[in-house]
């Protein structure tokens, strides 16, 4: 019963707090008192769910700041879960980026009449990448 109150307690506070201004910190203060004690109750999943949320969804979210605050707060098995996850969220978000940067690098030298053969073999990217860049920018148009 415990380990439930203390789950739901640690979900409410990360749910409303994530969109707040420094709300890593906040979180991380109001939280980690309680992970130790939901992690010796065996919630070491539930603790990972919410500290995954928290990596997706903070707005101010500082990596180094969240990874001192894991180990200071979790055995050492449980933060490297919990920073595993994170690290997979980090690289995800980097391909993501290279992905839209590879898009608009595309459109803007679409938009400037650089031919579609030398923008897909310069950017690397597929016929249909941009055939679908077209299709979907009006932009390229204009």
């Amino acid at each position: 019963m415990l380990l439930g109150f203390e789950w739901y307690s640690l979900v409410g506070i990360a749910m409303k707090s994530i969109g707040s201004r420094d709300s890593l910190r906040i979180l991380m203060e109001k939280i980690a008192p309680s992970l130790l004690r939901i992690e010796a109750l065996g919630g070491g999943e539930y603790i990972n769910l919410v500290l995954q949320y928290i990596v997706n969804r903070c707005v101010d979210f500082d990596k180094q700041h969240f990874e001192k605050a894991v180990y200071k707060s979790l055995t050492k098995e449980l933060g490297e879960t919990v920073m595993t996850g994170a690290e997979a969220y980090f690289q995800e978000g980097k391909q993501e980026g290279r992905q839209e940067a590879k898009r608009e690098a595309a459109v803007n030298l679409l938009k400037a009449g650089v031919d579609q053969q030398t923008v897909q073999q310069s950017l690397d990217l597929d016929k249909t990448d941009i055939e679908a860049l077209l299709s979907s920018s009006e932009s390229v148009h204009a």
